[in-house]
């Protein structure tokens, strides 16, 4: 679910917004994602905020190193980053990286996980949505995806529901 901006570009949605959809009857799981910028070593890269407790209900993500369980136990001081970034950067689990966000100059990240998501959903460099909220100042959600616990013949009802 994506805001309609008109052809523009897309406008925030606010988080209270994510949790309406959560209590429509019909939705099984709700997942947040929200988008920031930072800067690793003079290179400024884009940061996916991740709902660690729902979004593997709503998105199979893959992985180089890791799995499901990495994703629900993403934390404070911990990213996840991409398979090419990974390899552009000779960057391993356990590695830490620095970012530079809007609210903070150093922010030592360990790398706990390796996705390979070839939709490109994550980008690069992915944490939690606490941490996108409390150290890169982004509080609303870019789109959020849900996933129904009804027949597909009611799906369409959900969906105008929503």
């Amino acid at each position: 679910i994506q805001s309609d901006s008109g052809g523009g570009p897309p406008t925030p949605i606010p988080a209270a917004a994510t949790k309406a959809v959560g209590e429509v009857p019909g939705v099984s799981a709700v997942a947040a994602t929200r988008f920031a910028q930072a800067r690793i070593d003079g290179e400024t890269i884009s940061v996916a905020g991740v709902d660690t407790e729902t979004f593997g209900e709503v998105y199979k993500l893959d992985w180089k190193d890791g799995s499901a369980q990495t994703l629900n136990e993403l934390g404070p001081g911990e990213v996840l980053i991409g398979k090419d970034y990974a390899e552009a950067h000779n960057l391993s689990v356990g590695d830490t990286l620095t970012l530079q966000t809007q609210r903070v100059k150093k922010l030592p990240m360990e790398i706990i996980g390796i996705t390979d998501d070839t939709a490109g959903l994550v980008g690069d460099v992915s944490v939690s949505l606490p941490v996108i909220e409390d150290r890169f100042g982004t509080r609303d959600d870019a789109f959020i995806m849900a996933a129904f616990d009804v027949p597909k013949d009611q799906e369409a009802g959900v969906r105008a529901a929503i």
